[in-house]
């Protein structure tokens, strides 16, 4: 067994370097035209001062080689403006990888667009895939191909909308449902488990929207500040149910599988076990586990926003003024998945109950 596992993990590591090697040297597939820097000379420009902040900018002469394409091999220049900010701008450094458009054949000259990004994102991918299926084993692999259905069905909704212009909505209720399935049949399979943890998921997360979309009607949307959301598309309201339908879906899915597995592993132990004690014993498990998802959306959906609050609060507003006026609809959708999450533990725990242990008769 153990000379086993030696030779899978040789063999992964040897897989996933041969990946990231073939995607450092995998120019030639591009159509974009691919330059890679060999010298950068610097030169200061010029300093602006504010009241708040200092900004100095340099001038960058850059030289490269195109690596694929038609020019394969040329010898080209370029020129960057950057500040130290960095917030417009990019610091590009000797053996960096970016794209390029041709200005001027004549004299060589190229215009820099971007960083080439995908070495980087390839070993991240890796690194996740690695590591799942080093822990999870089988059960990783299977982690990893409900990521990717769900993934495929999620795009395939948006296309239905975008394009055959079915209500968003709609969409989303069926994402909801099918999400849940796809992971938790992929996660535990077909079981009384399983079962429980879809129903209670489902349930948790409908009546979570329900209660959202009651209050927002009966208010008239006063204090949720839609022009907020990024890319603001209509229908607005549509588009923001929809956010929260599926926002706070995976904690309330993991709220509901910790009190299912909790439920059937204390009904396996003692077929005898009241009611009353498997409530009382999810009711603590919820306790535990409900502050620290709780914190997880908060942080989560705020993370998000750090830029324009860090912003604001340079520009002399006040934290209150601006998690009001700017941070207001993140603090909504944080609020709404976690009246999901206290919501599904005792609608996890009733469910639960009646699968695993009612459900016998």
């Amino acid at each position: 067994m153990q000379k086993k596992n030696i030779f899978k993990i040789t063999l992964t590591i040897i897989i996933s370097l041969a990946i990231i090697v073939f995607t450092y040297f995998d120019s030639f597939l591009y159509k974009e035209s691919i330059m890679q820097i060999t010298k950068v000379s610097e030169s200061f420009k010029n300093e602006e001062v504010n009241n708040i902040y200092k900004e100095k900018y340099y001038t960058q002469e850059i030289t490269g080689i195109i690596l694929n394409g038609k020019d394969k091999g040329k010898k080209v220049y370029a020129i960057n403006e950057r500040s130290t900010s960095n917030v417009y701008d990019e610091n590009y450094k000797k053996g960096d990888k970016v794209f390029v458009s041709v200005l001027n054949n004549k004299n060589s000259t190229v215009s820099i667009e971007n960083y080439k990004r995908d070495v980087y994102v390839v070993g991240i991918i890796i690194i996740f895939v690695d590591s799942l299926i080093a822990i999870g084993s089988f059960q990783g692999l299977l982690a990893i191909i409900a990521l990717i259905v769900n993934m495929i069905v999620y795009a395939f909704a948006i296309h239905l909308y975008v394009s055959k212009k079915i209500n968003l909505m709609f969409l989303s209720c069926i994402c909801t449902v099918l999400f849940s399935i796809i992971s938790m049949l992929l996660a535990i399979g077909l079981n009384k488990k399983s079962l429980s943890t879809i129903i209670s998921t489902v349930v948790s997360t409908f009546i979570t929207v329900l209660i959202a979309y009651l209050v927002m009607s009966l208010t008239h949307e006063k204090g949720v500040r839609i022009e907020q959301i990024d890319f603001l598309l209509t229908p607005y309201k549509e588009v923001f149910i929809s956010e929260l339908l599926l926002g706070g879906l995976g904690a309330i899915m993991d709220i509901a599988i910790t009190i299912s597995s909790t439920v059937n592993e204390l009904v396996e132990k003692n077929k005898n076990i009241s009611n009353k004690t498997l409530f009382l014993s999810c009711k603590e498990i919820g306790k535990d586990t409900m502050g620290t998802m709780l914190n997880v959306l908060l942080f989560t959906y705020i993370c998000a926003s750090m830029p324009k609050f860090i912003l604001y609060y340079r520009n002399n507003f006040g934290a209150i003024y601006i998690m009001k006026n700017y941070l207001s609809i993140d603090i909504v959708r944080s609020l709404v998945a976690g009246i999901g999450i206290v919501l599904s533990i005792p609608i996890t725990s009733f469910i639960a109950i009646k699968i695993l242990k009612g459900g016998r008769k």
